[in-house]
C-alpha cells in the first residue's frame, strides 16, 4: 500500500506548495495596495549609495544560481554514496540481469554487478583490521575518577 501512494507525495507536496506561493502573493499584493494608498503622504527618502546596490533580480538569480550548484553537488555526492556502498547493498530491485545458475558456486569477483568500464576501474576494497587488543586501561580513566 506504502508503494501505491509513494508517486502520489511529490504531486501532492508541489500542489500543496503552490496553493502556499499563491497565499503568500495574494497577500503581497494586498499589502503593496495597502501601503501604495498611505504612500503620497510620505515623504520620499533618499538613502545614499543606493544606486551602488544590486538590483533585487540580481539578487534572486545569483542566489537560485547557487542553490542549483549546491542541489546538482548535493546529488552528486549522494550518487557517488550509493556507489561507495553498493558492495554491500543487497541486489534486490535493481533492473539487472540475475546471473545464470550453475553448478559452482559464483564468487564476487567472478560476478560483477555493474559492468566494468575503462575510465573507471573497479577495485576490491577491504574492512581495516582490529587493533589486537580492544580493552586497554588509558591514562583518561584514572582522571575520570578524580
Amino acid at each position: 500500500m506504502a508503494t501505491t501512494l509513494m508517486p502520489q507525495l511529490p504531486k501532492e507536496f508541489l500542489t500543496a506548495a503552490r496553493k502556499g506561493q499563491e497565499y503568500a502573493l495574494d497577500a503581497m499584493r494586498t499589502w503593496v495596495e495597502t501601503v501604495q494608498s498611505v504612500i503620497p503622504g510620505i515623504p520620499t527618502v533618499q538613502i545614499p549609495f543606493a544606486n551602488r546596490l544590486p538590483k533585487p533580480e540580481a539578487i534572486l538569480t545569483s542566489a537560485y544560481d547557487f542553490a542549483g550548484q549546491l542541489l546538482a553537488s548535493q546529488r552528486h555526492f549522494a550518487e557517488e554514496l550509493l556507489k561507495a556502498t553498493e558492495p554491500l547493498m543487497p541486489a534486490v530491485g535493481t533492473t539487472s540481469k540475475a546471473p545464470e545458475a550453475t553448478d559452482a558456486p559464483a564468487s564476487p569477483a567472478s560476478t560483477p554487478r555493474t559492468p566494468k568500464t575503462a575510465s573507471t576501474p573497479r577495485t576490491t576494497r577491504t574492512a581495516p583490521k582490529a587493533p589486537a587488543t580492544r580493552h586497554q586501561t588509558t591514562p583518561k580513566t584514572a582522571q575520570h575518577d578524580q
